[in-house]
């Protein structure tokens, strides 16, 4: 891109201040501009500029501005990435430093830090510059889950920040629990953002900061599907696009979700917003808002709603997982109307505020109070327009949301939904498909339908198409006619093609040599297929289609009238030596990708041992062992408690501290009433490694070594199965260094082999059961799997040395009582047999007579002389 002149720049920056002006209403309009749209610009600047400057920059600018920096992908600009360029430009700005990124879409995690204020960030189309990623709360990095806060895709930390023409997106889509993927978070004061979309499903955009933090969205689209505008700032949306979307479960969902502090004046606030979302029949409702924390507050002015996804009670009178209540919340109003103009009936509105002071009269806003809400009452001295152009008209970008196929059948055709960001009547949107019949490419692509868009505020839309014949496929997308403001949609396929599907989970497999491992099954189908399919498995394993049937390197599906019904497969390792084997296990049939799954296990000599209690700690009385079940080798040991607490026997009289009934029970917090908060002093819903109980099983000095293999108990949690987890770990060296800690390998417990997954700084946690009558559920903990090199498994303790088992715990719910239970924990393995010492116990010479020796004899034998039978 051009530069402007130093000669000009300088004049400019004498007349105006800043440069930034110009460049945001350009790159508005998608850069290069053609001359008439640089002259239209230009005039809009002429109150600003003198005449002679005017003409200086028509001679020496036409389609140019100079950005500090430029982002580019393919390497055209002075970063490949953007936060590389925001890592270059300089700290303590005082005056916008703009950073123009081309095209794209850059897949990364993006900091703005708090040392760095007036970043500006231009895109060179809303549609088309895109920074995204898909982290969600859950997501495990270096072993710890990220939570919601730090999900984001881009996260804001300085003040003063702005961003046009720019599409912020969380693309990690739906989950049933730590869902939460933010697309941006503000964390600071006087943002302002125009022409930007925000995408993602739950926690699209979280807007906080110290103290009373501003911010500023102006012609800009926001979509989600639960709680997806959220926190504590003071924020303005002001003619903007808020597009709810159906979820995957029908449920209802909310929209605003604030927690605004006790005596800040505004919330959330929209006002001339469009508040629609998709239109499927049946699908996902929604409240305007929900309480969160504080005291919060959202208000909706002079928006068209629509109904009837947005529901006739408008706020949700239930809170969401915070302690706000709809009685500490400000939700309100004013002269909201139907898409074609009529008025929002009001009479079904759940009212707020009736725990406040004065208490709230209504859920509908006074003209008188209404007028309040102007941009200098909500935003005070701070002009959000000193970092943004807010006058000139805004100029509409065709962009295709949500695109979205089904396939019908063969008397039903494929249907096809979508939305636009932001609609223009008269604009036409075409269908456009391809089609390929494997193995040749795919073709060109042909309109096969339009739509012309009837209104500015109508974002839905629909389409169908009979399915590809057999054995082809249909690619499509969708674009609008306006020039050049239109972009294409995302692809969407819908095929006829032969297709193949695995579905299910080949675990690790383990081999004692002499017969075939344990089998694992994964399920098998197809679709318009024109050939069997054949499923083969590399060496060392076979396949059968019963678990205990016939095996085979390989086995064929022959298709009825084209389709694989869904058909169990099951694997299994079968070796002839000891040793680790990686395999694949390959779905093939003609015209189809075929599906390659990987495959490891490990062949094993069979042990030879057996495993019994070494050690009994029954926990129903008190924390000692039993004297009884303790191997000889071992001495008595009790185990302690870290940072969890017995319970008082008082918070709920029928759980002592000990019981037959439950075992021990034991909470996080002091006053030992079973509490697991944060709060509480707790870990919470987390694992972590401060909280735990420790065992210790110690092999007496001189005595044979033992061999310990698993650990069976009792455990649950009660009156709760909220994020309630646990985890061992086990060390040869008391958890000192060198580390040698351990996660255990295997888990089975009701309903059989439990699913160990991650939970804080731990890879192998499982869930624990809700159990209120009493502690009955048992659980069989795996030390270490048998493997080449340890045939046996477990853990081998020599003489005098000891080992230190750690059992954590974690509850999600902040409920009163809700106790851990452990009971019957007992340590099992066997007694590794002393190395057998051969020495002479009787020695007869025969070199003189048959006598035997006297010196060699042990003295626990008696004197014998040999005897010939039948031999002279």
């Amino acid at each position: 891109m051009a530069t402007l002149p130093t000669t000009i720049a300088g004049i400019y920056k004498r007349q105006t201040g800043s440069i930034s002006y110009l460049g945001t209403y350009l790159n508005a309009h998608s850069l290069p501009l053609s001359t008439h749209l640089l002259m239209s610009t230009l005039l809009t600047l002429r109150a600003r500029l003198t005449g002679a400057f005017m003409l200086l920059l028509l001679a020496f600018c036409h389609g140019a501005f100079a950005y500090d920096l430029t982002v580019a992908k393919d390497g055209t600009g002075n970063y490949a990435t953007v936060q590389a360029a925001i890592d270059a430009a300089p700290t303590g700005r005082t005056t916008p430093f703009t950073i123009f990124i081309k095209n794209g879409r850059y897949r990364e995690v993006v900091t703005v830090p708090a040392t760095k204020p007036f970043i500006q960030l231009v895109g060179e189309n809303v549609g088309s510059t895109v920074i995204t990623y898909n982290n969600s709360g859950g997501t495990i990095v270096n072993g710890v889950m990220l939570g919601t806060q730090n999900s984001a895709s881009v996260t804001v930390n300085a003040t003063d920040f702005s961003a046009l023409n720019i599409t912020f997106e969380n693309s990690f889509g739906e989950a049933a629990s730590n869902g939460q993927a933010v697309a941006i978070l503000v964390s600071n004061d006087r943002a302002a953002f125009r022409n930007c979309r925000f995408l993602g499903n739950q926690d699209t955009m979280y807007l906080k900061g110290n103290g009373a933090p501003r911010q500023y969205f102006l012609n800009c689209y926001i979509e989600g599907n639960t709680d997806f505008i959220f926190g504590s700032a003071i924020a303005l949306f002001e003619n903007c696009n808020v597009y709810a979307k159906n979820k995957t479960t029908t449920s209802t969902s909310y929209i605003a979700v604030p927690n605004t502090p006790a005596g800040q004046a505004f919330g959330l606030v929209f006002k001339n917003c469009n508040v629609t979302g998709h239109s499927v029949a049946g699908g996902t409702t929604y409240d305007l808002g929900r309480p969160w924390q504080a005291n919060p507050k959202a208000a909706f002015l002079n928006c068209n709603l629509s109904t009837p996804i947005i529901l006739a009670e408008g706020w949700s009178p239930t809170s969401s997982a915070g302690t706000a209540t709809i009685r500490d919340s400000y939700f309100v109003e004013y002269q909201n109307t139907h898409f074609n103009g009529r008025a929002i009936p009001v009479g079904s509105r759940v009212l707020s505020g009736q725990g406040l002071t004065p208490v709230q009269p209504s859920s509908q806003l006074t003209a008188a109070e209404a007028a309040t809400y102007t941009k200098g009452n909500i935003f005070g001295t701070w002009d959000p327009c000193s970092l943004i152009d807010c006058t000139t008209a805004f100029a509409k970008t065709v962009i295709v949301n949500n695109f979205k196929g089904t396939k019908g059948t063969s008397s039903t055709p494929s249907a096809f939904t979508w939305n636009t960001s932001w609609p223009i009547s008269g604009d036409v949107l075409s269908v456009y498909r391809a089609t390929a019949t494997p193995p040749a490419g795919i073709g060109a692509y042909a309109a096969v339908g339009t739509q012309t868009e009837p209104s500015d505020t109508v974002f839905n839309y629909a389409y169908s198409d009979a399915i590809p014949p057999s054995g082809s496929f249909y690619r499509y997308f969708v674009r609008g006619s306006a020039t050049p403001r239109q972009l294409s949609s995302d692809t969407v396929t819908i095929t006829s093609a032969p297709t193949l599907a695995a579905t299910g989970t080949l675990g690790g497999f383990t081999q004692l040599l002499g017969a075939g491992s344990g089998a694992q099954s994964v399920v098998v189908s197809g679709t318009d297929l024109v050939a069997p399919v054949t499923i083969t498995a590399s060496a060392n394993y076979q396949v059968s289609l019963t678990s205990g049937g016939t095996y085979a390197s390989s086995l064929s599906l022959a298709p009825t009238a084209g389709a694989l019904a869904n058909t169990s497969v099951y694997v299994r390792l079968n070796a002839a030596t000891a040793g680790t084997y990686p395999g694949t296990l390959t779905l093939a049939s003609t015209n189809a990708a075929s599906v390659v799954l990987s495959l490891s296990g490990t062949a094993i000599v069979a042990p030879t041992t057996t495993s019994n209690v070494l050690e009994w700690w029954p926990l129903r009385v008190n924390n000692t062992d039993s004297t009884q079940a303790r191997n000889a080798r071992l001495t008595a040991t009790t185990p302690t408690l870290k940072r969890l607490y017995l319970s008082n026997g008082t918070t709920m009289a029928s759980i002592p501290a000990y019981s037959n009934t439950y075992g021990q029970a034991f909470g996080a917090s002091t006053a030992g009433d079973g509490q697991w908060g944060a709060a509480a002093g707790g870990p919470g819903g987390t694992l972590s490694r401060l909280y735990y109980e420790q065992f210790t099983v110690a092999v007496a000095a001189g005595a044979t070594a033992v061999r310990v293999d698993s650990l069976v108990f009792n455990s649950a949690f009660y009156n709760t199965s909220s994020n309630t987890k646990m985890a061992v770990v086990y060390s040869l060296n008391g958890f000192t260094t060198p580390a040698d800690s351990m996660e255990i390998t295997g888990v089975s417990g009701p309903g059989g082999a439990q699913t160990l997954s991650a939970s804080g700084s731990f890879n192998s946690s499982f869930p624990l059961l809700n159990q209120t009558a009493a502690n009955t559920a048992q659980y069989r903990v795996a030390l270490s799997s048998p493997n080449t090199a340890n045939p046996s498994g477990g853990v081998t303790v020599a003489a005098g040395r000891t080992l230190t088992v750690r059992l954590y715990y974690a509850c999600g719910s902040t409920g009163i009582p809700r106790y851990a239970f452990l009971k019957n924990l007992r340590v099992k393995g066997d007694v590794v047999a002393a190395p057998l010492v051969s020495n002479v116990l009787q020695y007869w010479p025969l070199r003189v007579n048959n006598t035997d020796s006297t010196q060699a004899r042990s003295p626990r034998v008696a004197a014998t002389v040999p005897t010939l039978k039948r031999l002279y």
